[in-house]
């Protein structure tokens, strides 16, 4: 409920409480449970926790989240396979950052239209540049965004297996 307080807990310094500002809610203590009951650091990250959703749930939610970072420039025709192509991979703990570099077509609409009829979550963001500085801004702009343990790339107009996050990710741990 909105101004309840919320404890979450996670792997930080022995005995160190920090205040994490969540949405909804005036504050949330992070502390130190169990030793390596979470292998997770967000002292710099903004939690959001949602009605009913249950703490225990929270280890996987960010430790293994991976940020999908994908510039967008005049990708309008081909933007919402490349939404839904990463909506359809096996590996579901991601979040999408699409940012916009100033598109001259139809491609945010397009982007805000998928968001509004299919967004699960607030799993799938629109960022709009300002100005147009080309592709490696943007994915610059996606990193400062991003909320995931890890982060991958992808350009508008590339094509994903269905299981390329589960793969990279099982290949990174080994």
């Amino acid at each position: 409920n909105e101004g309840d307080e919320v404890i979450i807990p996670t792997p930080c310094y022995p005995n160190n409480i920090q205040n994490i500002d969540l949405i909804g809610a005036k504050s949330v203590y992070v502390e130190l449970k169990a030793e390596n009951e979470y292998q997770l650091d967000i002292k710099e990250k903004l939690v959001s926790v949602k009605d009913g959703e249950k703490l225990d749930s929270m280890e996987n939610k960010f430790e293994e989240k991976i940020s999908i970072i994908v510039p967008v420039y005049n990708a309008g025709k081909y933007i919402e396979e490349t939404i839904s192509m990463v909506r359809a991979q096996t590996y579901e703990n991601w979040e999408l950052l699409l940012v916009d570099d100033c598109s001259k077509d139809d491609s945010c609409e397009r982007i805000e239209q998928f968001i509004e009829q299919y967004s699960e979550n607030d799993k799938i963001r629109l960022i709009k540049k300002p100005v147009n500085e080309g592709a490696a801004k943007a994915r610059n702009t996606g990193i400062t965004e991003a909320k995931g343990r890890y982060i991958a790339f992808l350009d508008a107009d590339d094509v994903w297996m269905k299981d390329k996050l589960l793969k990279e990710l099982a290949f990174m741990k080994e």
